[in-house]
C-alpha cells in the first residue's frame, strides 16, 4: 500500500506581502483602517509562524481574576488568570467563582491523561480494502510517528486506535503536545 504524501510549510509574511493585502482591503472596502493596520511585533515572525494573510492587529480589554491556589504536583501558590473579552461582567464572574474556590481551599487538579486527538475516517473502496489499511497502519505506525514529530519539537505522539466499520476506517491519533493545545500541531503532524 502507497502512503500519500502531503507537505506542510509555513509561508513567510514580508513587508510588502502585508502592504498589498491592507492595500486590496482597503480598495475592497472603500475606506481606510489606521488603527487596524497598526502593529507592535514583529510582522515577518507572526505572519509566518501564528497567523496566515496577516494585516496588522487590535488591542483587547485583558482583566485579572484570582488569585487561585491550584494545587498540583510542585505547583502549590496562588495564581492570577488573565482574561482577555469584550464581554462585560465575565471577568467579574470568573473572579467571584474563583474567590468561593479560594475560600475553599483552593482547587486540586489531578490529571489522569493528557492529549490532543485528531480522528480521520478513510472512506476505503470496500471492507477488504480498510482492513489492508488498517495494518498497514499499524505496521508502519513507528515511521508514522518519527514523521509526525519531525514537524514539532514540542510534540511526542502517544497513541493511535482504529476501528473498521464498513468500508469505513476510523483512526484516532492522540499525542502529547507540550504546554500547547495543540489542535494545529497535531492536524498539521
Amino acid at each position: 500500500m502507497t502512503a500519500v504524501k502531503t507537505t506542510f510549510q509555513k509561508i513567510p509574511t514580508n513587508p510588502e506581502a502585508i502592504q498589498e493585502r491592507r492595500e486590496l482591503l482597503q480598495k475592497r472596502e472603500e475606506r481606510d483602517f489606521p488603527l487596524l493596520f497598526q502593529q507592535r511585533f514583529d510582522p515577518t515572525i507572526v505572519g509566518s509562524h501564528n497567523c496566515e494573510n496577516l494585516i496588522g492587529s487590535v488591542e483587547l480589554p485583558l482583566g485579572i481574576a484570582g488569585p487561585i491556589t491550584i494545587k498540583h504536583q510542585s505547583l502549590q501558590h496562588p495564581v492570577y488568570v488573565p482574561l482577555a473579552t469584550t464581554e462585560g461582567a465575565l471577568v467579574a464572574s470568573v473572579n467571584r467563582g474563583m474567590k468561593a474556590l479560594e475560600e475553599s481551599g483552593g482547587v486540586q487538579v489531578t490529571v489522569k491523561y493528557s492529549g490532543m486527538s485528531r480522528a480521520p475516517v478513510f472512506l476505503c473502496k470496500d471492507g477488504a480494502t480498510a482492513a489492508e489499511f488498517d495494518l498497514w497502519l499499524h505496521d508502519t505506525q513507528q515511521k508514522l510517528w518519527e514523521k509526525a514529530q519531525e514537524t514539532s519539537k514540542h510534540l511526542k505522539m502517544l497513541e493511535m486506535r482504529t476501528w473498521i466499520v464498513g468500508r469505513h476506517l476510523y483512526a484516532r491519533f492522540t499525542a502529547d503536545t507540550d504546554q500547547a493545545m495543540g489542535m494545529n500541531m497535531i492536524t498539521v503532524a
